[in-house]
């Protein structure tokens, strides 16, 4: 198992895709994105489990952790609790 997150996203024309992986970058969160093409079987897979968006992230042990939106959020939450944000 890789400890790297796991992204789903589009390779071009994605703003929050774009801004995930500066986020990721930001954080020094390692990261492998998967560019998913809109007809893929990759992306039917997904829209098949529920994940109607992308981009989507997953834990390294498989755990969707939401999209870009929810991403953000958690890291914000983290970077509370660390005491390096108001």
């Amino acid at each position: 198992m890789t400890n790297k997150l796991t992204i789903f996203g589009y390779a071009s024309g994605c703003p929050a895709c774009d801004d995930l992986k500066s986020l990721l970058d930001l954080l020094s969160i390692p990261f492998t994105f998967h560019h998913t093409a809109p007809e893929s079987h990759a992306r039917a897979s997904l829209r098949a489990e529920g994940y109607q968006t992308l981009p989507q992230v997953f834990s390294p042990s498989g755990e969707a952790l939401g999209g870009y939106s929810e991403f953000r959020k958690t890291a914000r939450l983290g970077i509370q609790a660390a005491g390096l944000l108001g």
